[in-house]
């Protein structure tokens, strides 16, 4: 299947270090404690937060780039040491100079683990619609506010089971990495990691890439589901077109009301040549698109989905996505554990 997504992401390579200094900074200065740094770290004046001394910095950064394995270390440089607000986590920015991108690490309080991302489980109330700057706070909509720990469940699930009777997805069925994603399209998070997947599947190429859609309209966005029925009668007609209209209403989000919704899907629609706009009259009226949202609904609550975006590499769960960086090391990750295997 061509790619029919239509935003090509600006060319920016990932350096995969990250994923190894991730894993084994955790192993390596968790269980070591690294004696000398744990012993000058002290209270700052501020909000009684440990301060990350310097040598002790000096050390992770250099732990960071012997894990790169590059003939020229100096090239990753840490660029910023902040404190989350409200907390005693550390913000780690650091540069790949050779690559001219930055990557975000949080440091854990007692300054043992690192991560990519911190949860948030007490999320400030937000307007309707409205998206956090730099996706802070928290990173899905919530079917299920009162236990957000189910959000973030890791899941090892056959992909078949994931990719069964499938209404949408692009890329080639033999792509070495799948992945699903448990969507809503009025769910402003879901709009950011369509971005994201449609900037990975332009770059990996649908050879190597294949993304399965699977509607999960939340029950409290008043007009997810019919742009859910929509979406559905298009894909099984077409799917790129299915891929038009999934990208149109991610683009039209925040002027989509209960009112214009009906009227703007059937815009959408009529601008696709090609379309059997009779057809897909006749599938939402038959109900077959809702028992497609009704499959994939009941496909996600038996793997703990309450929330938007979930999304599945390979049947791995990626736990509160948060950023294209966090999900293409995943794709990266999983690709190169395919090719591992395949060279045994």
């Amino acid at each position: 299947m061509t790619n029919t997504f239509t935003t090509i992401r600006h060319a920016a390579p990932i350096v995969s270090f990250f994923r190894w200094a991730i894993l084994l900074l955790t192993m390596v200065i968790g269980m070591s404690g690294l004696a000398a740094g744990q012993t000058e770290r002290k209270p700052n004046a501020a909000g009684g937060c440990p301060e990350l001394q310097a040598s002790y910095k000096a050390t992770i950064l250099d732990r960071v780039r012997s894990l790169r394995g590059s003939a020229a270390p100096a090239t990753v440089v840490l660029t910023e040491d902040t404190l989350v607000p409200g907390s005693c986590y550390h913000k780690l920015v650091y540069q790949v100079q050779t690559e001219r991108r930055s990557y975000t690490l949080y440091l854990s309080p007692d300054q043992r683990f690192l991560s990519y991302s911190l949860f948030e489980v007490r999320p400030a109330a937000a307007q309707p619609g409205a998206v956090p700057a730099a996706m802070a706070g928290a990173n899905q909509c919530s079917s299920s506010i009162a236990s957000p720990h189910a959000l973030d469940a890791r899941a090892d699930v056959p992909k078949a089971n994931l990719t069964s009777k499938a209404t949408a997805a692009a890329g080639s069925d033999s792509a070495p990495v799948t992945v699903v994603i448990f969507s809503d399209f009025q769910c402003p998070y879901c709009k950011k990691a369509a971005e994201w997947l449609r900037a990975d599947l332009a770059e990996f190429g649908t050879g190597k890439l294949r993304v399965v859609f699977r509607f999960f309209p939340l029950s409290f966005h008043a007009w997810a589901q019919p742009a859910a029925e929509a979406a559905a009668c298009v894909a099984a007609q077409d799917q790129p077109a299915f891929w038009k209209v999934h990208d149109s209403i991610f683009a039209d989000q925040a002027a989509m009301t209960p009112a214009n919704v009906r009227g703007k899907l059937l815009e959408y629609i009529q601008s696709i040549p090609g379309l059997n706009v009779a057809a897909y009259k006749r599938c939402l009226e038959s109900g077959q698109a809702a028992d497609a949202i009704r499959y994939d609904q009941n496909l996600g609550a038996s793997y703990q989905v309450r929330g938007t975006p979930a999304v599945f590499v390979n049947g791995l769960r990626l736990p509160g996505l948060r950023s294209a960086e966090q999900l293409h090391v995943a794709i990266e990750q999983a690709a190169g554990t395919n090719k591992m295997a395949a060279n045994r």
